[in-house]
């Protein structure tokens, strides 16, 4: 069942700075929640992305920036919040997609650790775990 952004994060512990800019925020037991496209998965449960990807968003570049490096640095353990297009066409040639209609889903069976990081591309690589996804 498809959550709004709040309440994904809320299913976590963790609260967002903004909600229409935060893409990741602490969890109560103190990994790192993320807000990952369901596009951007390669196979093995792999996301890939790159920050200079993320025009429109400068306030939430920076904060998920700052994640990103604790997160690498300390391998902080990932919990995944699932973005999802309500339409895919939506995303074609788009920069920023803070304006794209999205559900989001919370994926308690998955975990994951930042792989790479280079201050622009980063790896997230997941892992099953024996919880259950979450509505």
């Amino acid at each position: 069942m498809p959550l709004g952004i709040n309440q994904a994060f809320g299913l976590y512990g963790a609260k967002l700075k903004n909600k229409r800019w935060s893409v990741a925020a602490r969890a109560k037991d103190g990994s790192i929640v993320i807000s990952c496209w369901q596009h951007l998965f390669k196979p093995g449960l792999v996301y890939a992305d790159r920050l200079s990807r993320w025009q429109g968003n400068v306030p939430g570049n920076s904060e998920l920036r700052a994640f990103l490096e604790e997160g690498y640095r300390d391998r902080t353990p990932i919990r995944l919040v699932m973005a999802v297009p309500k339409d895919k066409a939506d995303l074609i040639g788009v920069w920023d997609a803070s304006k794209v209609a999205k559900e989001f889903f919370v994926r308690r069976d998955r975990v994951g650790r930042i792989t790479e990081f280079d201050g622009d591309g980063f790896k997230i690589e997941f892992t099953p775990t024996a919880a259950q996804t979450v509505p």
